[in-house]
């Protein structure tokens, strides 16, 4: 699969970074310099890329949260995405959330996230990406939770495949070619046995594309799945037999542009 890169026109990048310096409340006194240089630092690395770092930072949320990233576009992107605008809020209620399975989780943030906001006890992070999962690891313990961690891709059947890694972290991907790197397969049914059965409350998806083949294959395991947040990349596979095929498992469709401006699409029973 090839990637299609997507342009953010300038009254997005705008609106973003006004939601980034707005946002710099969020942090900690202490962490607040340190975050508003990153957000200058995402625009910076468009231009210069060399500028990017593996060297991990580490800031903290007045509520407690600690989040450790590196100098890295996707990485700073992350933070934006899920703390200050949070594209993943769900639009719908979260009372007695206990399951959340996190599909491409990247380096942790949407799982940290719905732990500590949302109250998610138990949690699976499916990420194949091995310096990703690295730093995934390191976000889950220092705030405590106690997570399962495939570090895999996520498809239609379980097996191996050749994965793709990226400048920009959050944004590797399976492809077809098997020019990339040799990474494990699992699918939704291998996930639900590390559940031991118990139903999914919030599955979470962001696997660039991945979705395609993910949802063409069998899916009565969406039976047992109560609430999906997802990406949907339209660049790069086709949306309305995704939507189509979760619906016929009973999950109604709320679309990210209904909810609010850069929210991530749900479905809900």
């Amino acid at each position: 699969m090839k990637r299609i890169a997507s342009h953010t026109p300038w009254s997005g990048r705008v609106r973003d970074f006004i939601t980034e310096l707005r946002g710099a409340a969020t942090f900690a006194p202490r962490s607040r310099p340190r975050y508003c240089a990153d957000a200058c630092l995402y625009r910076l690395l468009r231009v210069f890329p060399s500028s990017a770092s593996d060297r991990v930072r580490t800031i903290d949320l007045r509520d407690g949260t600690r989040l450790s990233y590196r100098r890295n576009r996707g990485d700073i992107q992350a933070i934006r995405e899920v703390w200050l605008a949070p594209t993943y809020h769900p639009p719908f209620a979260t009372n007695g959330l206990e399951v959340l399975v996190d599909l491409g989780a990247n380096i942790g943030f949407t799982t940290v996230y719905f732990a500590r906001r949302h109250g998610a006890k138990t949690c699976v992070a499916v990420e194949p990406d091995a310096a990703n999962a690295r730093l995934l690891r390191r976000n889950l313990d220092q705030n405590g939770i106690r997570a399962i961690v495939l570090e895999a891709a996520i498809g239609p059947e379980d097996g191996s495949g050749s994965f793709t890694a990226s400048d920009e972290s959050n944004l590797g991907h399976l492809n077809a070619d098997g020019d990339g790197v040799p990474v494990s397969i699992v699918s939704m049914p291998t996930v639900f046995a590390r559940l031991n059965g118990r139903r999914i409350d919030m599955l979470k998806i962001d696997i660039e594309g991945g979705e395609g083949d993910l949802f063409a294959g069998d899916t009565n395991w969406l039976e047992g799945v109560d609430a999906i947040m997802m990406e949907l990349h339209s660049a790069v596979t086709a949306v309305a037999p995704i939507v189509s095929r979760i619906e016929s498992h009973g999950l109604r469709h709320i679309p990210g542009n209904s909810i609010r401006l850069g929210a991530t699409d749900a479905f809900v029973r």
